[in-house]
């Protein structure tokens, strides 16, 4: 089965306090999958190290589809993506990974209904500084049944992350592409 998104042995330190120990996580393409475990486990420390909010000291994560939320993650993390950009604050945080941004830009459900639907299919904006890495997440969009539309790399990223022009677009590559003036 085809991973949509993969974590592989995560270490993460907050502070001096090791809180991650080699975690690994594959969620499946088309499949929910659930972290669950008692308070204190470490389950929110793992989804912030996977949205790339916090940094992993080791592992690797492909895909990064997390938003900065000020009242999840802080002023601070909120005011660095801001200034400088979710690919670039992301990449600080992962250094090392082969990272790339995608399916960051609609509510899930939005993706729920339109995945597989008839041509033209959803744009959905991938970034990142890895040719190899953006063929590969190019290649997940596909098979999640939409259309990728590769605007960068990191750095352009910031192009549609929250507050701007290309976030929350609900229209095909053709138009996305349109309104962000990238060449097809």
């Amino acid at each position: 089965m085809t991973s949509a998104l993969s974590a592989e042995g995560l270490h993460t330190y907050y502070g001096k306090s090791h809180i991650l120990h080699g975690v690994s996580l594959d969620v499946a393409e088309g499949k929910i999958t659930a972290l669950l475990g008692r308070n204190g486990a470490g389950k929110t420390t793992a989804l912030r190290t996977i949205m790339g909010l916090w940094r992993a000291s080791q592992g690797k994560i492909m895909l990064d589809a997390g938003n900065a939320a000020p009242a999840r993650d802080g002023n601070t993390i909120f005011e660095e993506v801001e200034r400088d950009g979710i690919g670039v604050v992301s990449q600080k945080y992962l250094p090392g990974t082969r990272l790339v941004r995608a399916f960051n830009t609609l509510n899930y459900k939005i993706f729920e209904s339109e995945a597989n639907r008839p041509d033209p299919k959803l744009a959905v904006p991938i970034a990142g500084d890895g040719p190899e890495a953006v063929q590969v997440a190019a290649g997940l969009v596909r098979d999640a049944g939409f259309d990728p539309v590769v605007v960068g790399k990191l750095v352009d990223a910031k192009r549609f992350q929250r507050g701007t022009p290309g976030y929350g677009q609900n229209v095909t590559a053709a138009e996305f592409r349109q309104k962000l003036s990238l060449t097809p």
